[in-house]
């Protein structure tokens, strides 16, 4: 297995040394890209950086599986998240595309590389919701063809556990649904949408009893896919 989680820390380190992880709305002046998807978060207390949040998207365009958190147990992968819904006894795979915030920055990876910062990334001023933006080209390696719907599901951990650290512990987590385990299933990328909690099919994020922390406790989700039209 990869040694994911000290490439994690690196990571994190360096963009904590590189810079801040607030961005403008206009994400620097940049223009928007032709297509991105944005998803947002907001928590029963603050976005706290010492804590691990996780946007953890599956690109295989396959909507019987998708991104869920890693609990506890003997095989704990990356730590944090893997795949369901792959097959017999579910093996450990981490998803294949993710934004991870962490010590006041944020990053994105892809097959487990780092592939640089997302188009946008804000936490607002009372530190309760969390905004990203990314390109939808930066789901794919260069050249790749876009799936035309993803698995998302955002995910929220007091603390990352990788063998052979403390196997067994249970950890404080959350992600969407009663049990975190409810990924959006089918998030198409080519039509203009927006999806949220407690809006239409979705049920309302409520505080559960996966987590005490009110700091990884999510009450509230929403993501959207944008497409410029040419004028």
């Amino acid at each position: 297995m990869r040694d994911v989680f000290a490439s994690l820390i690196l990571t994190a380190v360096l963009l904590a040394l590189s810079g801040c992880a607030r961005y403008p709305a206009t994400a620097g002046g940049n223009t928007a890209p032709a297509r991105t998807l944005v998803s947002e978060i907001t928590v029963l207390g603050e976005i706290n950086p010492g804590y691990y949040y996780f946007l953890a998207i599956d690109t295989d365009g396959d909507t019987g599986d998708g991104p869920v958190p890693i609990v506890t147990g003997s095989e704990l992968g990356n730590g944090w998240g893997t795949i369901s819904g792959l097959g017999p006894n579910d093996p450990i795979v981490e998803p294949p595309f993710y934004v991870m915030y962490h010590n006041g920055s944020f990053a994105m990876f892809r097959d487990g590389v780092y592939v640089g910062r997302p188009f946008r990334g804000e936490v607002s001023a009372d530190r309760k919701t969390m905004l990203v933006e990314i390109d939808q080209l930066s789901l794919v390696a260069p050249g790749a063809a876009l799936p035309p719907t993803v698995q998302l599901n955002w995910i929220t951990d007091e603390m990352i556990v990788t063998p052979p650290q403390l196997i067994g512990v249970r950890k404080q987590y959350d992600g969407f649904g009663p049990s975190g385990n409810t990924f959006l299933f089918d998030v198409p990328l080519t039509v203009t949408q927006t999806l949220e909690s407690g809006v239409g099919v979705s049920p309302e994020e409520l505080p559960r009893d996966t987590t005490s922390i009110d700091d990884i406790d999510m009450i509230h989700w929403r993501v959207e896919v944008r497409l410029q039209t040419a004028t």
